[in-house]
């Protein structure tokens, strides 16, 4: 964590970034021990407080917001056995954007509201969820199951009625 901080402050500090988004799905698991134990679930907490300080220190002197976007699994159930709490995220406003996402594929059964939604509704963190370029997670080779520009059309307006900010 000390290390990944380290990594953050230079790039916050000598570049003039727009934010940073964390992207916990590509790193799973986070924690040796799955599912994760409460006191690992509490100490990524307090990893993502100190980042969220660091954007908005930084963001301050800079005279604009810094915010923090997390990249995550599509139920909160799953992200808590991987040790990120982002209910907390979101209850606390350490995040300002969540985009849950299934791994390289995308879901047009998707309920994200159900979950993100139910928390993100009314408090200042975007649900963001993400569209992957393939449709379906059982094709064996990519090129038979890219999506069409009308599945992209398709799977966004899906999302926005479900009540999606935007899309990642």
């Amino acid at each position: 964590q000390e290390w990944m901080l380290s990594l953050m402050t230079e790039m916050v500090e000598r570049f003039d970034i727009d934010g940073l988004e964390l992207d916990w799905l590509r790193a799973l698991p986070v924690f040796e021990q799955f599912p994760a134990t409460p006191a690992s679930v509490d100490k990524m907490t307090d990893f993502i407080r100190q980042i969220k300080e660091l954007l908005v220190q930084r963001g301050t002197a800079r005279d604009h917001s810094l915010p923090l976007g997390v990249r995550v699994p599509t139920k909160f159930k799953e992200c808590l056995a991987f040790g990120l709490d982002v209910k907390t995220w979101i209850e606390e406003g350490l995040i300002d954007r969540v985009t849950p996402t299934d791994a390289v594929y995308c879901n047009f059964q998707a309920r994200y509201m159900e979950d993100f939604g139910s928390v993100t509704s009314g408090r200042d963190c975007m649900l963001c969820p993400s569209i992957m370029p393939v449709f379906d997670r059982g094709v064996q080779y990519y090129s038979r199951g890219l999506m069409s520009l009308d599945n992209y059309r398709a799977l966004a307006h899906s999302f926005y009625q479900q009540g999606a900010d935007g899309l990642n």
